[in-house]
């Protein structure tokens, strides 16, 4: 079943994805990239939505910085 782009590309679900990130990474090391999405979410959602909605949006490699506590 394919959801359609716009759907995907809603306020509603894009919060629900940013929602989810914040919960897991809460525990993340203070320089992952996660911290910065979170800072600047207000200006990266609108973007976000843009490439989804002109299917330029591409997922890239995620590095994983651990903390050690």
């Amino acid at each position: 079943m394919l959801v359609p782009v716009e759907e995907i590309a809603s306020d509603e679900v894009l919060q629900q994805a940013y929602d989810w990130l914040c919960a897991r990474r809460t525990d993340y090391a203070p320089d992952n990239d996660v911290w910065c999405l979170r800072w600047r979410w207000d200006e990266v959602k609108p973007q976000i939505q843009a490439a989804l909605r002109a299917g330029t949006y591409r997922l890239g490699a995620v590095s994983l910085l651990a903390s050690k506590q």
